[in-house]
């Protein structure tokens, strides 16, 4: 195929994603707030980066994993601690 798999499966990954959001769309429980929000950019700004972080990470070495691991934690609970603590927003 001359392309780097984890970036196929990157890619088919995020557009099954995608494509799966066009359906739950049309459901009266799963309602896209913005107009400008759709299958495009929830395919390149949601699903693109947690694919290729779900499918890179695999190979990094261990410290490097946990450094990942742990500033995916880090930046979760700041955004917690401001959006749920200090603004009531959740």
């Amino acid at each position: 195929m001359g392309m780097n798999n984890r970036l196929a499966f990157t890619i088919a990954n995020a557009a099954f994603a995608s494509i799966l959001e066009i359906f739950l769309v049309r459901t009266p429980t799963f309602v896209w707030v913005y107009g400008w929000w759709g299958a495009f950019p929830v395919f390149v700004t949601v699903y693109i980066p947690f694919f290729a972080a779900a499918c890179y990470v695999h190979d990094w070495q261990s410290r490097t994993q946990k450094l990942f691991i742990g500033s995916l934690f880090t930046i979760n609970a700041i955004a917690l601690i401001v959006f749920a603590g200090i603004l009531k927003w959740i």
